[in-house]
């Protein structure tokens, strides 16, 4: 993962992150009260669902995902897939160094107490479903 423009640059209003996943990988569904999330796929393909909408991207396109929407993604080409994260407000990169720290410490993930993760998650506008 690499911080192209964080959240001090950008006095809170959008950060933008480029991150590289392998084939399979993806994030929990999850939504957002306030962010705004836009990926721009670089390398690769991923499968994403927002609510039930599925959307497959390739290299040279952008995904958007509103606030509210149940949203996942997984890596589904044979390769890594590389894509940009563009999220408004900014602040999502801190997010991901608080959860590498969690994962740093115990030996199994998803860890068998999700209190400290939920903790985190919505510290940073990231929730389980259902929506509110």
């Amino acid at each position: 993962m690499s911080l192209l423009a964080t959240s001090d640059d950008t006095d809170g209003a959008w950060s933008l992150i480029e991150n590289e996943a392998n084939p399979g990988q993806g994030p929990a569904p999850h939504w957002h009260k306030e962010m705004i999330e836009g990926f721009y796929i670089l390398e690769g393909k991923v499968d994403f669902e927002i609510d039930d909408e599925d959307r497959r991207a390739g290299p040279d396109e952008f995904v958007l995902v509103p606030p509210r929407r149940v949203h996942t993604f997984t890596v589904v080409s044979d390769e890594p897939a590389r894509y940009l994260i563009l999220v408004s407000p900014g602040g999502l990169e801190e997010y991901f160094k608080e959860i590498q720290e969690l994962r740093a410490g115990v030996d199994e993930w998803p860890p068998s107490d999700m209190a400290p993760v939920i903790e985190v998650m919505e510290r940073y506008d990231t929730y389980l479903p259902p929506v509110e």
